[in-house]
């Protein structure tokens, strides 16, 4: 019986990469569908991770979302896309309303993403302020993403 290999080698080709990616899609958003295959865990990486994605043309990467206990990051390999940006730091308007669910479209702030760009999103009690997706571009988007692993983490999603 064989298990897991304790120390893969190191080198991950990108014939490798390219055969491991996986579609998945969003438990809770029918729209957010999205390529992957985290490149840490296949070379035995731990406290961490390292994912290589990719979105077709209009696809969403994820529900808006914020962690609590794990920070972010995002970099551009290739296309375009528009970050989705929340402020979920703010009390929803009017008596009773308590989520935000019926926000209005100008609720989202939308800001243009290229290939080069870096984006990063610190955990914490204030996450909240940048609950954040990703939208594709006509020529989709190619990215890695990644972040610290706690043991436990708390992802939040607002919308």
């Amino acid at each position: 019986m064989t298990g897991p290999v304790p120390y893969p080698h190191p080198l991950l080709s990108a014939e490798e990469i390219e055969a491991a990616l996986v579609e998945r899609k969003h438990p809770i958003n029918s729209f957010a569908s999205r390529t992957e295959t985290c490149m840490s865990d296949m070379v035995g990486m731990r406290g961490f991770g390292v994912h290589f994605v990719r979105l077709k043309p209009g696809d969403e990467s994820t529900q808006i979302h914020y962690h609590l206990q794990n920070s972010e990051w995002i970099y551009i390999l290739r296309g375009t896309a528009n970050l989705q940006l929340l402020d979920c730091t703010t009390t929803p308007p009017g008596p009773g309303v308590d989520t935000f669910t019926s926000l209005s479209p100008d609720a989202i702030e939308h800001v243009p993403v290229k290939q080069g760009d870096f984006v990063g999103f610190q955990a914490g009690p204030m996450a909240g302020r940048y609950a954040h997706s990703m939208k594709a571009g006509i020529e989709g988007l190619e990215y890695l993403m990644g972040g610290d692993r706690g043991e436990v983490d708390v992802c939040c999603y607002p919308t």
